[in-house]
């Protein structure tokens, strides 16, 4: 879930949905079922939704499979996301996926962002105060 950095900075990436695409997304994180949806204010960009893992779904120091982690880290650095955070995500704990089936599915997916360089051009917002 959206936890600050030590500088107070949540990092990520703010992408124009429309309304089918938030109604199949809310499906995806389990709106309901663990996440919650919430909305906070950006400079630069406004009122934006996110989702949070809401309190009965939180277990700190639980490990991610390791498919989950790769996912999250390439889409870091695809974004240019600062190399502290980079390295802050690379140290969580990760486990690998029991099913074999799942595990290869995210792997192909994982080979696939492997082969897309990084954006050379990205409105960002650096200022976190």
């Amino acid at each position: 879930t959206i936890e600050p950095a030590t500088d107070g900075c949540v990092h990520g990436a703010v992408y124009h949905l429309t309304a089918d695409d938030e109604q199949r997304l809310d499906v995806i994180e389990g709106v309901g079922g663990g996440y919650d949806v919430e909305y906070v204010t950006l400079a630069g960009h406004g009122r934006v939704r996110t989702y949070v893992a809401n309190a009965a779904a939180r277990c700190p120091g639980l490990p991610v499979f390791d498919w989950y982690l790769g996912l999250v880290l390439a889409g870091a650095r695809h974004l240019g996301l600062p190399s502290p955070y980079l390295a802050r995500l690379a140290a969580l704990p990760c486990v690998a996926d029991p099913d074999p089936g799942r595990a290869a599915l995210h792997a192909a997916l994982l080979a696939t962002c492997a082969r897309h360089p990084p954006f050379e051009a990205i409105s960002r917002t650096h200022d976190c105060a």
